[in-house]
């Protein structure tokens, strides 16, 4: 793990979610402004546990309190040779920031990319998050292209 603030290291301990962990990623979502749904937050980690599951979801535990939280899934990307390795989120809790645990939160995600075979890692960032910006290009990313959504309803399958 990479080095982590000498005050909080003994008591730092990173391990895959479960379902009790919901409300307090559910919390860590509201820091980052998303919606903090505990039944959003226990679905994914239930689908992220299943049997054929290409995703994790990780935590970090500060005197056995979840103080941040990382997510991530596999993805086969036509036209490469090669898997991706994508972060979805990444949170660690403003009184706990500057000490390491995003870092090894990330490094976390960078040992499950190479066991799973994964060439790079990528993540999006919100525009507006410059300290984020920052804080992953020390890791070493590069803002590399940009990134285009559209929004559809999620019963427009079911219309005919």
């Amino acid at each position: 793990m990479p080095s982590v603030d000498a005050k909080t290291s003994a008591d730092i301990y990173i391990r895959q979610a479960l379902e009790n962990d919901a409300d307090s990623i559910a919390g860590l979502l509201e820091e980052l402004g998303y919606p903090g749904e505990i039944s959003f937050a226990r679905d994914h980690i239930r689908r992220s546990r299943g049997p054929h599951s290409h995703s994790d979801i990780q935590v970090v535990e500060c005197n056995k309190a979840i103080v941040g939280f990382i997510a991530w899934y596999r993805m086969d990307v036509l036209p490469y040779p090669y898997a991706w390795l994508r972060i979805t989120a990444l949170c660690v809790t403003a009184s706990h920031r500057h000490k390491g645990l995003g870092h090894a939160l990330e490094a976390s995600a960078q040992r499950a990319a190479v066991r799973q075979g994964c060439e790079f890692i990528e993540l999006t960032s919100d525009i507006l998050r410059t300290t984020a910006h920052r804080f992953y290009e020390r890791l070493g990313y590069v803002e590399k292209r940009r990134r285009y959504m559209k929004r559809i309803s999620m019963d427009q399958g079911k219309r005919r």
